[in-house]
């Protein structure tokens, strides 16, 4: 059986950036979608010795249990090219704490370095300070 997809997102590549706009909840047609789309925005950083993604979050961005599977397998695929931190900012979010568990769960799991935020500019500045520690 074949479902509609349940959430929306933009990325953007600027220099050694992956920037993710999403707006949930997130079922497994949409991370499929979305797997794609990282795919080739992957591909044009892969590149660089690291670089780094900064995700905002809107409304209800939580995950199916299928859909965390997906994003866990892409991102583990992004670690080996190169993705070395992942900064995720929370706006208007009603499910901020939820999603905190699943995403935080998951970089944890991974070993990913990352850390929440509630403005993008606080997401950008510890993103340059990364930057700013890297050889």
């Amino acid at each position: 059986m074949e479902f509609r997809r349940h959430g929306e997102y933009e990325i953007k590549v600027m220099d050694d950036l992956l920037f993710i706009d999403a707006k949930g909840p997130f079922n497994s047609e949409a991370v499929h979608d979305f797997q794609k789309s990282l795919h080739l925005a992957t591909m044009t950083l892969e590149n660089l010795p690291r670089w780094y993604q900064l995700a905002v979050l809107h409304e209800v961005s939580i995950f199916t249990p299928d859909a965390m599977d997906e994003l866990f397998k892409v991102t583990q695929w992004r670690m080996t090219k190169g993705l070395a931190a992942s900064a995720v900012v929370f706006v208007g979010t009603m499910s901020k704490q939820l999603s905190r568990i699943q995403i935080g769960a998951m970089y944890q799991e991974l070993g990913l370095k990352h850390e929440f935020f509630d403005s993008v500019e606080a997401a950008t500045s510890w993103i340059d300070n990364l930057r700013s520690e890297s050889p």
